[in-house]
């Protein structure tokens, strides 16, 4: 004990502060058996019992963590300054691990030693609500962008005409290319008053339709015309808010006249996508016989023609095994639609092809057809076994891997992942003080930097505080 202490701190008294500057208290023998215990927090006792005295200390804790049991007793024996370590007690219910940091020290004139620990558990809580709150985070993130992404496909892709409008000036903010080419606009640059592209005679009916979105929310009206168009078109609009300042978005479908003759085009187009899509596209009877597949699966069958297909069934291309092609099909009866089934495709040669595969159940009356989406994924699944970038992977992308990696490998990437958000969350937390990281995630100094350099972080924080 310091001179200082001694002389002017009784015994009473430094037997307080110990109480106060810790969660457990232990009295050991020089073996290392625990005479006294005392807890100071009734979760922690009932947690770890009352069966300690007259055990030895190391007996307490589990395996992997004796060997901090001998440092501390070493350390308090022959060092001045011992150092505080992280051990794990097995508690009452023998499931559960609880994490204490102790500290060591040997009573002068005696063989004993006091250990004082502080329960970790609220830390180690902490920390995995930390780790749950940003996995939340960029699940949400994710799930906008893909929302915004969705919704800016359909908006280029529609043949609709889609405006959205300033609700006071009628201004147009936005227009799809549609629009963009019936309002005669070039580069996305032009009028775009929008009364100023409507005829005349119909301009009072576009106003009366905004004015009926505008008070209760959505209108509709026929044959609104457009000056450099001749054709009829039909108008919804809805009203919405942005911020402070109300918009309109308008959807302007071709009249009924229009709709015929435009049909027909569309179905080319739309069985020109399927036939020269780069993903091997097929459909198949309800029980399984190929109906029609395009020139990719042909492509990865390695067939000479795609008629050498038809009539077949689907489980001699699909499949490790004929049951994965009667698990699709009966889910397919059963749920209408599968999303991203990992499986493998096996062409003429029998060359086995990494691939993931999405499908559809097609009704017409009483007749059922399916219709699958396949895409290989060899490259993709090749890359798992290399090692792993600074990036590291996404919790989504490491979901995708199910069923076409081993089990130990997703293990290892979603524990480098978890470390990894914990480790950039604590430094984010602490304003990148990296000394209150290590403290905050039970590491040392050391170790933290380790990490960091292991993931690439330690520029990446450093270049952040700039």
């Amino acid at each position: 004990m310091d001179p200082l202490l001694k002389e002017y701190v009784d015994p009473a008294s430094a037997a307080r502060l110990a109480q106060a500057a810790s969660d457990i208290a232990l009295v050991l023998d020089g073996n290392g058996v625990v005479l006294d215990v005392v807890m100071h927090d009734a979760d922690l006792a009932a947690a770890m019992g009352n069966s300690w005295r007259g055990r030895r200390w190391i007996e307490t804790v589990t395996p992997d963590t004796r060997n901090q049991i001998e440092s501390l007793l070493r350390d308090a024996r022959d060092s001045e300054q011992p150092a505080w370590r992280q051990i794990h007690h097995r508690t009452r219910d023998g499931e559960t691990d609880r994490p204490v940091e102790y500290f060591a020290m040997k009573l002068e004139g005696s063989d004993r030693y006091l250990a004082l620990g502080r329960d970790l558990q609220p830390v180690a809580e902490l920390q995995q609500r930390l780790i749950d709150a940003e996995q939340r985070s960029e699940r949400d993130y994710q799930h906008l962008r893909e929302a915004e992404a969705r919704f800016r496909s359909l908006f280029q892709a529609t043949s609709d005409l889609v405006m959205v409008l300033e609700a006071d000036s009628l201004r147009i903010t936005d227009a799809n290319p549609a629009a963009e080419a019936a309002l005669g606009w070039e580069n996305g640059s032009g009028n775009r008053l929008l009364l100023s592209h409507v005829a005349p005679d119909r301009e009072e009916s576009v106003r009366s339709a905004l004015a009926q979105a505008r008070s209760s929310g959505h209108a509709e009206t026929w044959d609104v015309r457009l000056l450099n168009s001749d054709r009829g078109w039909h108008l919804s609009a809805s009203a919405l808010r942005r911020g402070n300042a109300a918009v309109f978005i308008l959807r302007m479908a071709p009249g009924q006249r229009d709709n015929a003759r435009t049909a027909d085009a569309r179905s080319r187009r739309v069985l020109q996508l399927v036939e020269e899509a780069p993903d091997a596209i097929v459909m198949t009877s309800g029980a399984g016989r190929i109906l029609f597949a395009n020139q990719a699966f042909a492509g990865l069958a390695e067939l000479a023609s795609v008629s050498r297909a038809s009539g077949s069934h689907l489980s001699e291309w699909i499949g490790r095994s004929s049951v994965d092609v009667k698990v699709l099909l009966v889910n397919l009866r059963n749920h209408g639609r599968i999303h991203r089934f990992s499986t493998t495709f096996n062409s003429t040669h029998q060359v086995a092809t990494e691939v993931t595969l999405s499908a559809v159940t097609l009704e017409d009356g009483e007749d059922v057809c399916f219709g699958f989406v396949i895409r290989s994924t060899a490259q993709r699944i090749a890359g798992v076994a290399s090692p792993a970038t600074s990036g590291g992977r996404s919790m989504e992308q490491i979901t995708e891997l199910v069923g076409s990696v081993p089990l130990k490998a997703l293990v290892r990437e979603s524990a480098d992942l978890i470390e990894r958000l914990g480790i950039e969350t604590a430094l984010r937390l602490t304003g990148d003080n990296r000394a209150a990281a290590a403290e905050m995630l039970g590491l040392s100094r050391q170790s933290l930097y380790v990490k960091l350099r292991r993931y690439g972080l330690g520029a990446k924080h450093a270049e952040s505080q700039r």
